[in-house]
């Protein structure tokens, strides 16, 4: 299967001329864990958010990471995250900026210094494939249970 990105992703990378160190994702991740299979093909069943949620006892923000990271199409194209983050994507140095303070500043002062929420934060660091300071979205994922997709 191959997915691609969304109308606003490709204009994103279009206008993005941050170094190459910084440079957004071209193509999907290959699956690492079995867990981030199930939530890819489960939404693109068309399985509500809330419902993937439940069965597979994941937050709604790490599915969406997931379906970041494999660039999947959201169904709500008109993307309000998007929106909310333009003028930081609109800035290549402001994104740089943005990774390098990740690595050193607290996340509340990230959001402070940016004017950035969580989600446009966590987007942007998926996009340029920053490692989160946390391990705990790979023990999340690497859980071994008996979860059947239907």
């Amino acid at each position: 299967m191959i997915i691609y990105p969304t109308k606003e992703e490709e204009k994103l990378i279009r206008n993005t001329k941050a170094k190459k160190e910084f440079t957004p994702l071209k193509q999907a991740n290959k699956f690492k864990y079995e867990r981030e299979k199930n939530i890819v093909e489960m939404y693109n069943s068309h399985v509500p958010v809330k419902d993937i949620q439940t069965k597979l006892g994941v937050s709604a923000g790490l599915i969406y990471t997931v379906l970041n990271n494999h660039k999947v199409s959201k169904k709500n194209n008109s993307s309000k995250l998007l929106k909310k983050i333009g003028h930081i994507l609109d800035n290549p140095e402001t994104v740089k900026n943005i990774i390098t303070d990740y690595q050193f500043m607290s996340l509340k002062d990230l959001y402070r210094k940016y004017d950035i929420h969580k989600n446009g934060l966590y987007y942007i660091l998926d996009l340029y494939e920053v490692d989160r300071k946390s391990s705990e979205k790979e023990e999340i994922l690497s859980k071994v249970d008996e979860i059947i997709v239907e």
